[in-house]
């Protein structure tokens, strides 16, 4: 009875073998195949279940009972055993048929649970959200799209007027720049074009200016130059740019304009080797006042008289900040006044020996020796040539050995990019 028992128990582990014996329509997914292994093994004498699953507190149960009854009782049909596994197989094509037909209408939620006893709704429920969260910022980004363009088409003015202010600030500065490099050269021959370039910038910012105090006269932003609220103060956030703005960028192009001029002096009136440091207090002069003509705007734009109390403390706040910001300015131009004012030395004359132990030309220019200076490092250069150079640097041509400590700011004839808005 025993070897018939355990004859029928081996007949049955060859009939559940799951890839061989069981009819395909039973097994119809990899699902199907987990639950069904886990009965049989579970429940068949001797059938140890995989250490991948964790086992079946139930079928452990019909496990141990079968184990401890006699030989005789062992071989009860496994007519029961049969109907657990048609169970598990429908409810299984149950749950997958009814979450394939979930996934197929949109909703990502699984509604069985994994073998290891939990669920992934709420991680799925938060990767549904996100789609309907971006969804929702890209409806609101049309209306603010549309919002700014109507903000902008009520200012296209004002914003073409800037983009053209920009551009012609950047080509004069540029230009202006070139033009103070080609008059440190020794060239003659380029002295004639310099004065031509140097006329046609002066002459071109200043239909610029002309043109935008013309065309806007009714607003007379004129006022500003002299601490003055313009006529057509509206007070509101664009006005104060729009006014500040076109003002800062007038100042800085008579900056330019006067250099264009230091840059065309004759040497005769002014020294070369002098004209980096009018660049800088043109320069530094520029900012200062440049610094302090939105005082009054700013003023009026921050102080209501119906809201008393927080604009007064508005205003002290700017004023506060505004004295810091002017304090570090004015900083900036007195010791821009010293530096004017100092006589600098890079070096000692040279004697006719030690010129003739060194190259015959200039390192610099490539010519003879003009007012030749020699360096603490030992080399020569001509006395404009090198300070041409310490007016962008601060070390030695030839070995970069450090001659001068302080940073040369502002003499090459360039100027600020910076909008002085506030």
């Amino acid at each position: 009875m025993s070897g018939g028992n355990n004859e029928t128990q081996m007949g049955r582990r060859t009939l559940w073998n799951l890839q061989s014996n069981l009819p395909v329509n039973f097994v119809r997914n990899q699902n199907v195949q987990q639950h069904v292994e886990q009965v049989v093994r579970g429940v068949i004498p001797g059938g140890a279940p995989q250490p991948e699953y964790h086992p079946n507190p139930y079928l452990q149960h019909i496990y141990s009972r079968h184990a401890s009854r006699q030989d005789g009782e062992a071989s009860e049909p496994f007519h029961s055993l049969e109907a657990q596994l048609q169970e598990v197989i429908s409810q299984s094509d149950l749950n997958d048929g009814h979450t394939h037909n979930q996934q197929q209408q949109g909703m990502v939620t699984l509604p069985h649970e994994h073998v290891h006893g939990h669920t992934h709704n709420q991680q799925q429920q938060a990767m549904v959200t996100l789609p309907q969260d971006w969804k929702a910022m890209f409806g609101s980004f049309a209306f603010i799209v549309i919002l700014v363009l109507k903000l902008l088409s009520n200012h296209v003015l004002g914003i073409l007027v800037f983009i053209g202010l920009t551009m012609v600030f950047h080509y004069s500065n540029t230009k202006v720049i070139e033009i103070v490099h080609i008059t440190s050269l020794r060239d003659r021959n380029h002295s004639k074009k310099v004065f031509c370039s140097a006329l046609w910038v002066v002459l071109f910012l200043a239909a610029q200016a002309f043109g935008i105090y013309y065309f806007l006269s009714d607003e007379q932003l004129h006022n500003i130059l002299h601490y003055q609220l313009p006529a057509s103060w509206i007070g509101d956030i664009f006005h104060l740019i729009w006014v500040t703005m076109v003002t800062d960028y007038i100042i800085r192009f008579a900056a330019i304009c006067l250099k264009a001029v230091v840059a065309v002096t004759p040497q005769v009136c002014l020294l070369q080797k002098r004209k980096g440091k009018y660049y800088m207090m043109i320069e530094v002069l520029s900012q200062l006042y440049r610094a302090t003509l939105p005082i009054v705007p700013w003023c009026y734009f921050l102080y209501v008289p119906t809201k008393t109390w927080f604009s007064a403390v508005l205003t002290l706040l700017y004023i506060i900040a505004k004295c810091i910001n002017l304090y570090s300015t004015a900083a900036m131009v007195k010791k821009a006044v010293r530096v004017f004012f100092s006589n600098t030395k890079f070096g000692e004359k040279p004697s006719a020996v030690e010129i003739k132990s060194r190259e015959e030309n200039c390192p610099i220019c490539q010519d003879d020796y003009q007012d030749p200076v020699m360096l603490p490092c030992k080399h020569i250069f001509c006395e404009n040539c090198v300070s041409i150079w310490f007016d962008r640097e601060k070390t030695c041509p030839m070995c970069r050995a450090e001659i001068q400590h302080e940073d040369p700011v502002w003499q090459d004839g360039s100027t600020s990019i910076h909008l002085q808005w506030y």
